[in-house]
């Protein structure tokens, strides 16, 4: 996931966008709804998602609108922290 994170940070928008062609952001959001994840994975997902969401210009919702469903269990309790981007 940290190859992921260094590439999507690229200044070139072109590297983001085939990252979310490929569905990266899709996957991430099904891990993070499995079971309970540690902390630091989850900081790993969250710093990717919001790379992966970032602009301008912005990718299309169509490609980044999992991540308003995205939930994380921090220190064992469910869904306390929405990464809600679009809501």
């Amino acid at each position: 996931m940290q190859t992921f994170i260094n590439i999507s940070g690229e200044d070139n928008l072109d590297y983001r966008d085939q990252i979310l062609d490929l569905k990266v952001l899709d996957m991430i959001a099904r891990e993070l709804g499995r079971d309970y994840r540690t902390l630091e994975y989850q900081k790993v997902a969250v710093r990717l998602i919001s790379n992966l969401v970032c602009g301008p210009p912005f990718p299309s919702f169509e490609q980044v609108k999992i991540a308003r469903f995205v939930k994380l269990n921090i220190i064992g309790r469910k869904s306390v922290w929405n990464i809600g981007i679009f809501d």
